[in-house]
């Protein structure tokens, strides 16, 4: 199958409620740091072949004012907020 056919049945779309453990457990397992949370008001998404998940996706907001943070990572734009983001690429167990 060639690669531009693969990408026409990825589907990316919103964790269902009964998924968040089964995302929570890949994400831990699969991240570079692990799991970490998520703060604020959250998003998580995944990304699948065919019904088998290949990626997860999360975003999270972050706190409104923390100038250690702000000052660590050079935010001088005046709006004192960077919105956290994690990514997570699972291996794929059978050819497409």
């Amino acid at each position: 199958m060639s690669d531009s056919s693969i990408l026409d049945n990825l589907v990316v779309r919103p964790v269902r409620k009964e998924e968040v453990s089964r995302w929570n457990s890949y994400m831990q397992q699969y991240h570079y740091l692990g799991l970490r949370w998520i703060g604020g008001k959250s998003l998580r998404y995944i990304a699948h072949l065919e019904g088998e998940w290949v990626a997860l996706l999360g975003w999270g907001s972050a706190s409104k004012n923390c100038g250690a943070r702000e000052r660590y990572i050079a935010i001088l734009d005046g709006v004192g907020r960077r919105n956290t983001v994690d990514c997570a690429l699972l291996p794929i167990i059978r050819d497409f």
